[in-house]
This record gives structure tokens, sequence and C-alpha cells, in this order.
């Protein structure tokens, strides 16, 4: 899995995480990329939106991003660089990137080959550093894809795709809303 280092849009609150939907297809989930972090399976992973950023004055290339879980107000916190973060709300703001940008190609090439992305996950934190999930569907077939965190949300907002957090990286990373 690609590492991220550890330092809005809403979704229907009853909305149950694709691994769980996915349970009454008999189809196995096939992962792609490396496996040697385990998945959090006990409990199903949180229901996250892109809540806020912000910057340091002694971290001026780099912004914290609050994921918020939507039923738990809990936030997770994580250092992207600022070209990061870019890629992330560019869609959201409506701009038009100065260049091509890696998301958008990726977005394009499986659109064309008739995937789409159905959700991102948060998925454990290796050595303080944040692993990422890309899950993709065509038709009743299913991909998962490993990904920098950074990179998964920017997915996630260009295919407006639902944002998971595995419950123990909340529980073990997350701050409570107050």
């Amino acid at each position: 899995m690609w590492p991220f280092k550890k330092r809005d849009q809403k979704r229907d609150q009853g909305q149950q995480p694709p691994e769980v939907l996915s349970e009454q297809h008999e189809e196995p989930v096939t992962a792609v990329g490396s496996t040697d972090v385990p998945v959090e399976t006990k409990k199903p992973p949180r229901l996250v939106e892109i809540f806020g950023v912000a910057s340091h004055v002694d971290a001026p290339n780099q912004v914290c991003v609050s994921l918020r879980a939507i039923r738990t107000g809990m936030h997770l916190r994580m250092w992207m660089g600022v070209e990061d973060w870019r890629a992330i709300t560019s869609p959201q703001e409506g701009l038009a990137p100065t260049h091509p940008l890696p998301h958008n190609l990726l977005m394009s090439v499986a659109t064309t080959l008739g995937w789409r992305v159905s959700a991102v996950y948060i998925t454990a934190l290796v050595n303080e550093m944040f692993m990422a999930e890309v899950v993709i569907v065509r038709g009743r077939e299913r991909r998962v894809l490993d990904a920098r965190p950074c990179d998964a949300l920017a997915l996630a907002v260009r295919a407006e795709a639902p944002m998971w957090v595995a419950d123990r990286v909340m529980e073990q990373e997350g701050t409570s809303a107050d």
C-alpha cells in the first residue's frame, strides 16, 4: 500500500460501506497491489466527509486535513502537501487545473473502460503512515486498489464516492469534536 505521513460533501447517514453491501453478492473482492496490512473487519468503517483544512506557519508546504465521521463527529487529521490538497479541492471549487492531473487521467481511463470509483477507505496506520484503498466496480465486478490517502480522497471527490475510515483507525487516531 502507498503510505501517507500521519500528520464538503455530505453523504446519507444510513449508507452502508461497500464491503457490507458486497456480502449480498457471492463474488469475492479482488485486491490489486500489496496486501501486507490487514484491514479491520470486526466493526464497520465510519463514513466521513472532508470537514476542514488548516496550515501551520512552521510547515508552509503542508496542510492538515480533517475528516469528520458523520455519525459520531470524531475527526481524523492527516498532514499532506499543499499540491495534494489542491488536487482534492479543485473539483469542489470548480477550478480547472493548469495542467492534466493524474487523478483526472485515472478517472478518464476508468470511465472509458467502464469502471467507476464506488468508495475509498483509509484502512490502517502503519509506522505513523496512513494506508488507503480505492474500490472500483464495473457491473458486478469489483477491484480494490492500493492508494495514498490524498489520492484516494481526490478520486472520491471527482467520482462523488463515499469516503470511509476503518473503525480501528478512527478509534486510535481520531479526536472528539469537543
